[in-house]
């Protein structure tokens, strides 16, 4: 393969038609060759050493030549924006498995006899609602929360930090106690998280194009 030959090959093929460019334009294997009867010497460059891109990363790129071999080192320098390292703030409960606990306990001792005062479903469905609500705002209220930003994908919300930070909480709980009721509580979380990222992911690149993620990469330079 040599991409300086005006050939048609298959790979130019394949690079046009799925839209990449090879920013890599120079020779990357230049070989000397002596002919010790004839007393010629015959030179060939190629190029055989590409890098693709189909996006607006790549802002130069040059061919270094090595000393130890006719191949050539590629380099490029790349257009990537820092992280937003600032910490987001988030509501959330404290879900821990001692909290979670206190909860079934306490709606064990709800009266829900008191329902049939009630003579429509909207009545009984707050009443409902209202009794469970005090239950969880007096043992995991509402509170907010620092964490880091970077270690999170573009799709994570609070909902979805929440429950990975719930996730990890009874991870650490059940490999302190090794219990039957905190693993069971720990691959419930566990497989909510997974099914909310998925959710979220396939959500997030729903509607989402390649001109998307350019007009992104822009906003950050």
């Amino acid at each position: 393969m040599n991409l300086l030959s005006d050939v048609q090959t298959n790979f130019k093929n394949f690079i046009d038609n799925n839209g990449f460019i090879n920013f890599i334009t120079s020779p990357t294997r230049m070989a000397t060759r002596h002919f010790g009867k004839n007393k010629v010497t015959k030179q060939s460059e190629t190029l055989i050493d590409i890098l693709l891109h189909n996006g607006d990363l790549v802002n130069e790129t040059s061919v270094v030549k090595c000393p130890f071999s006719d191949h050539c080192f590629i380099t490029a320098e790349l257009l990537l924006a820092k992280p937003d390292n600032r910490p987001k703030t988030i509501t959330c409960r404290n879900l821990s498995i001692k909290n979670l606990t206190k909860i079934y306990e306490s709606i064990d001792c709800i009266e829900f006899k008191r329902m049939h005062l009630f003579n429509n479903i909207e009545d009984k469905w707050c009443f409902f609602k209202n009794e469970l609500m005090k239950i969880i705002d007096q043992i995991s209220p509402l509170r907010k929360i620092t964490v880091g930003q970077s270690n999170y994908f573009p799709w994570f919300d609070d909902e979805l930090i929440g429950l990975k930070k719930n996730r990890d909480i009874a991870y650490k709980k059940l490999s302190e106690s090794e219990s039957s009721f905190d693993k069971m509580i720990y691959d419930y979380l566990k497989r909510a998280y997974k099914d909310l990222n998925e959710e979220k992911i396939i959500e997030y690149f729903k509607n989402k194009s390649m001109s998307d993620f350019k007009k992104k990469r822009a906003s950050h330079n």
